[in-house]
């Protein structure tokens, strides 16, 4: 079990970063209508898409068992694929912002505004879906934990462990409002100030470290 949770776990501290993904639960917190009811919902919907992403590409990996004789060409392939998705994202959140472009876009602000409960599932559903820079991450990660070759609880264990740490940037929001309740005003102002202020350069560093140790990993 171990071995299993120690392969996936350097993937799942790096698709813990998503700052779009903790801020839109900042913004629904801010809210003036039920923010914690619509907040938890928000984590039901991206926690769905989540599930079925792990889900989906663990069935993909399980038929592809690895080689006793060392790394597959699939492994490689996996690997050197992931770490160049990444570089361009790194790139990308690097690169100086347009004028007109916005962090959060107009539509999806409104909905929020007006949207009722499933909305908020809705949302959560989008934000996971796009979290490219975690999806990514998180593919590399299932392979880990198939190539260690776990039994089916061990594999389950790491692939939780994957799952809880995706979900940070939306659960520690609505956590501390759970539990500080009105005494968490402040706190969550300056996280979000520090997250959007940095955000970029988070996600852009996140990225590249992880693009190169894949490279690197899959040409040893």
């Amino acid at each position: 079990m171990l071995e299993a949770v120690g392969a996936v776990l350097p993937y799942a501290v790096g698709a813990a970063v998503s700052p779009l993904l903790f801020t839109i639960e900042v913004i629904i917190l801010a809210g003036g209508v039920q923010p914690k009811l619509r907040a938890w919902i928000y984590v039901a919907g991206a926690a769905c898409v989540a599930v079925v992403v792990i889900a989906l590409v663990a069935l993909v990996f399980q038929g592809a068992s690895p080689s006793d004789s060392g790394p597959s060409p699939f492994a490689r392939g996996v690997e050197v694929t992931a770490g160049l998705a990444l570089a361009a994202l790194a790139v990308r959140a690097f690169l100086p912002r347009h004028p007109g472009e916005s962090s959060h876009p107009g539509r999806l602000h409104e909905l929020m505004l007006k949207g009722r409960g499933r909305t908020f599932f809705v949302i959560g559903m989008i934000m996971m879906a796009t979290n490219a820079s975690s999806i990514v991450i998180m593919i590399p990660g299932i392979h880990a934990v198939e190539a260690a070759r776990p039994g089916l609880v061990p594999a389950l264990v790491a692939l939780s462990v994957l799952l809880v740490f995706v979900m940070i940037p939306a659960l520690v929001p609505v956590g501390i409002v759970t539990v500080m309740g009105a005494r968490s005003d402040a706190l969550l102002a300056r996280l979000n100030h520090f997250v959007g202020k940095h955000s970029r350069t988070i996600t852009g560093l996140i990225c590249g470290a992880i693009a190169a140790y894949l490279i690197v990993s899959a040409l040893r």
